[in-house]
Order: C-alpha cells, then sequence, then structure tokens
C-alpha cells in the first residue's frame, strides 16, 4: 500500500488516505490490539471523513512528516478518536496511571518482598503526579522533575536509581502489553553513585563464640547454626520447618524465596547435633524456628546488648542497616569458609551457596553429592 499526500504517525496510530482514493483510514492500538477503520465512503459525503480530513491539514501545516513525539499532533489524534468514537456511539477507553499500576501490582509474579519494594516505589511516584493522568501524559520531564523531589529529600543515589528503575521497568511493562509506545525514562540517565564505606563482613570465630553463648537455648540458636551451616537469608531461616528436615539422608531442604532456588544440604555435623537436641519442640510447633516481625531489627538489639556493635546514629538517606556485622554476615562466613577450602571447587561452592548467576553454571556442571557432603563436613565446628 502506497503512503501519500497526507499521513502521520502518532501515539494512537497512522492516519493516511492513498494517493489514489478519497477515503481515509486510521491503523491505531486500542487496548493493545492492532485496529483499522474505513468508512468506505468518500470524505465529502461523510462526517467521518470531512473530520479525518481536517485532522490531517492540521498536522500537515505543523509539519510534513511529523515526529510521533509532537505533542500538538497527539493532541490532535486523541481529539480525532474520540470524536470518532463519539459519532458512532462508542466509548474512548484509555488507560489512566492509576488503574496501570493497580492492574501490574495484581499482576506481580514475584515475592512478596519485591512486590511492596514495587509498590512503595509506584505509589509515591503516583502520589507525586498528585492527579490520575492519561499515561501519553508523562514524559522525560514529568520523571526528571520526580527525581529532582528525590534529590531534594537528600536520598542516596543509589536509593534514587532503584526507584527510578522500578518506574522504567513498569512503563515497559505497559509497552509489552501495548499500552503506550515509548518509557519515559528511556533517555534518562543514571546518577552517579558514591561509594559504600561500610560493608558486612563475616564473624570472626571468637565473635561467633560470644553470639552462640548469650543466645543459648533460644530459637535464636538454632537461626545463627542454620544460618551459619547453610548459608540461608534470615527470612528463609524463619520459614523452615521440621518437614524440612531429613534425619535419615542427614539433609537439609532449603528454598530461597529471593531466587526461587531449592537446594538439599547434607546437615553439618554440628547442626545435625543440635537439631537432634530440640526434637521435642515439634510438639508444640512445626517451625524450625519461632517466626517474629522485623527479624532483622531484633538481631541487630542482640548484637548491640554483647557489644558486637556498637549504636550508630541513623544518616538521612542511608540505608537502614550501617553496620558491619548482621544476620547475612553469616551467609558471608559460609561462603567464605568453603571459599578458604582449597580442596573446595568453585562450581561446589556456588551450588551450595545458591547465587543466582548459577544457573546457566548448573546446566552444564552436575556436583557430586560426596563432594558436597565432603564440603558441609569441612566446616569449621564452634565450640561455645
Amino acid at each position: 500500500m502506497s503512503y501519500i499526500t497526507l499521513k502521520t504517525k502518532t501515539k494512537y496510530g497512522t492516519i493516511y488516505k492513498r494517493s489514489n482514493s478519497n477515503y481515509w483510514q486510521l491503523y491505531t492500538l486500542i487496548k493493545g490490539k492492532p485496529f483499522r477503520k474505513s468508512t468506505g465512503i468518500s470524505i465529502e459525503q461523510d462526517k467521518e471523513g470531512i473530520l479525518a480530513l481536517e485532522v490531517l491539514q492540521n498536522i500537515t501545516k505543523m509539519n510534513y512528516y511529523v515526529s510521533k513525539k509532537n505533542k500538538s499532533v497527539n493532541i490532535l489524534a486523541k481529539d480525532f478518536l474520540k470524536t470518532l468514537a463519539k459519532i458512532n456511539d462508542q466509548t474512548y477507553d484509555t488507560i489512566t496511571l492509576h488503574s496501570a499500576i493497580y492492574t501490574y501490582l495484581n499482576s506481580f509474579k514475584k515475592t512478596e518482598g519485591t512486590l511492596k519494594i514495587y509498590q512503595e516505589a509506584l505509589n509515591d511516584f503516583k502520589k507525586f503526579i498528585k492527579t490520575d493522568v492519561e499515561l501519553d501524559t508523562i514524559n522525560l520531564s514529568t520523571i526528571e522533575n520526580y527525581r529532582s523531589k528525590l534529590i531534594n529529600k537528600n536520598l542516596n543515589p543509589n536509593t534514587i536509581n532503584h526507584k527510578i528503575n522500578y518506574i522504567n521497568i513498569f512503563f515497559n511493562h505497559l509497552i509489552k502489553e501495548g499500552f503506550i509506545n515509548e518509557n519515559p525514562c528511556k533517555h534518562l540517565t543514571k546518577l552517579e553513585t558514591r561509594i559504600e564505606k561500610n560493608y558486612i563482613r563475616p564473624f570472626t570465630n571468637d565473635e561467633l563464640k560470644i553470639l552462640l553463648n548469650y543466645v543459648k537455648g533460644t530459637y535464636w540458636e538454632t537461626a545463627v547454626l542454620i544460618s551459619l551451616y547453610t548459608g540461608a537469608r534470615i527470612a528463609t531461616v524463619f520459614n523452615l520447618t521440621w518437614n524440612d528436615v531429613d534425619f535419615t539422608n542427614n539433609t537439609i531442604r532449603i528454598y530461597e524465596k529471593k531466587n526461587h532456588k531449592e537446594i538439599i544440604h547434607n546437615l553439618h555435623p554440628q547442626l545435625r547435633a543440635h537439631l537432634l537436641a530440640i526434637t521435642d519442640q515439634k510438639v508444640t510447633s512445626n517451625r524450625l524456628v519461632k517466626n517474629i516481625s522485623d527479624k532483622s531489627a531484633a538481631f541487630r538489639e542482640i548484637l548491640l546488648k554483647i557489644g558486637l556493635i556498637t549504636k550508630k546514629e541513623k544518616v538521612k538517606g542511608n540505608r537502614r542497616n550501617r553496620y558491619e556485622l548482621c544476620f547475612h554476615s553469616l551467609r558471608h562466613n559460609f561462603s567464605t569458609a568453603l571459599a578458604e577450602n582449597p580442596n573446595i571447587s568453585a562450581e561446589t561452592r556456588l551450588a551450595l551457596v545458591g547465587h543466582s548467576s548459577l544457573e546457566m553454571n548448573a546446566r552444564y556442571n552436575q556436583i557430586n553429592n560426596n563432594v558436597k557432603i565432603q564440603a558441609i563436613n569441612s566446616l569449621p565446628n564452634i565450640d561455645y
């Protein structure tokens, strides 16, 4: 089909007529699906055709080949579609920011923790916009203004980049669904980030003795030993049940929600002995560890009480955890102990730690179970 005298591309589709015809046509996207409309009647006899001709003439006056980014053209095209729908007794449906965010979050397929992060980011952006708007009204300038607001709040550049990235992923999703043609975050460059001075480090053996002596006989003793000898994250540890422990095969099943990985660990002798000593707890609860709210904060209070960390004043804009030691340090202990053993290969260590980058590695490397057992058993006992 030859494109002709009167033609323009907009966010709402392409309006044109053939050079050898008196009829006009419109290609657009309605609810994400391609839609073509042709009157089949000459322009002079059809009010739709007259309207189309007027729109096209107005557009060509502005520029013969206008860009789809041209705001005036988009307004004309949108008004045209609204008028066209009205003439045909139809409703011109548009998706707004509020409804798009609601639909997106309700179709979210990630963990609850990740969902909460996206909810906070998108709802904060929605609050910044103040009123519900059509998606096409949000542009690069809108995103820049929102980021400026975050900068003025003295947030960490890393935090700001993360918040903008969540919005960027949201708009990419809308493009995929056919609701918009362009991501307003596309040309926004990331803020330069400053190097974090604080880092998480593993516990020393002396620090582990102090910690385990203090929590001995409590559910925290179980939690610490599990993480120390499996590398499990805090949320994973508190979700474990006795069904995950198999004393017959001497294994414990670890399922990391963060990256949807299941790892079957051999039970380290010290962890096995501890779990066998507390099996009577199965009578009152199927959980290995008592579930509590704000686990990280509770563990931090323990470290403060026993002097392994000292109280710091929270600096505005900084991350919540500004301590070298925290529960995640136990995962560092697990990984570091494996790495320091020259007899344990990198593939074995990565398979046991369960980082998400292992997916490709696992396709080509099948680690012998005996090798894993030897690796776990090589981890040192902590006498306390």
